[in-house]
């Protein structure tokens, strides 16, 4: 009788610990609930996460520039509807909708066109996650700075038998006398550039004025010949100053280089 209670309690420990428990990710999995976690597919600058219930939203970058594209990654539950809405000071608005993934990931980018009218302003986030019988709606903010037209101007140049640009090389930064010289402006695309080279005595020879390309570049070749009419008097110091307008908006930068056997 003792040996026969003995064997079936082991036949019974030995059931016990065949049944493996039921996974608690496939539970969740099932039940809809989120596996997966939170992460930017580049390293951002000054995220922001923002959170309710069981909805999760990423901003890459908490503050983005007019032009440029905001990043979103949103973690909820499977299959879910994503109504986002940024809501700018002007009372304009940019929307876009999508749908979470099998494991309740979605990666989103929306493009801002909106341009402050001071150096930032303050955009309102909303992230409204609906699924049947019930919607969740994560609250929060984004700042939008200020692009400023041709804020990217910048002006090179160099001898034409030299591959570095002025004035990132400070070796290229000086030209023999007759010999030619190449002027690079890098600013906005198809914005009107007019370039003006002056010699010591403040002779001035202009490029021929135009835009930059739809990569942003102007070139511009000329020939260095200049003769000192006093040379006790006269520096050796070329100038060249680039004008550049797009938008109503004008910059000018300028650029000095030494003038070899004048």
């Amino acid at each position: 009788m003792i040996r026969r209670a003995a064997g079936m309690l082991i036949l019974f420990l030995v059931l016990c610990c065949g049944i493996a428990p039921y996974p608690r990710a496939a539970v969740g999995a099932a039940g809809g609930a989120h596996i997966s976690s939170l992460s930017c597919s580049t390293p951002v600058d000054h995220p922001a996460k923002f959170s309710y219930g069981t909805t999760e939203v990423l901003v890459c970058s908490s503050t983005v520039q007019s032009g440029s594209q905001l990043n979103l990654v949103i973690l909820t539950k499977r299959l879910a509807t994503i109504h986002i809405q940024l809501l700018f000071p002007d009372g304009t608005s940019a929307v876009l909708d999508a749908v979470a993934d099998k494991l309740g990931n979605a990666k989103l980018t929306l493009p801002i066109h909106y341009n402050p009218i001071t150096r930032y302003a303050r955009a309102q986030l909303l992230v409204t996650v609906t699924r049947p019988g019930h919607t969740e709606v994560v609250p929060g903010s984004v700042t939008i700075v200020q692009a400023i037209p041709l804020a990217s101007t910048r002006l090179f140049a160099r001898p034409a038998d030299v591959l570095t640009w002025c004035p990132a090389d400070r070796t290229s930064c000086s030209i023999r006398n007759n010999s030619n010289l190449i002027i690079r402006v890098d600013s906005d695309p198809g914005a009107q550039v007019a370039v003006t080279l002056s010699y010591p005595d403040g002779e001035s020879i202009p490029c021929p004025s135009s835009f930059t390309s739809a990569t942003g570049t102007y070139r511009c070749q000329l020939p260095v010949v200049y003769q000192a009419k006093d040379t006790t008097s006269q520096g050796s110091a070329l100038s060249i100053v680039a004008q550049v307008s797009a938008g109503g908006y004008t910059q000018t930068r300028s650029l000095r280089m030494s003038l070899v056997g004048h």
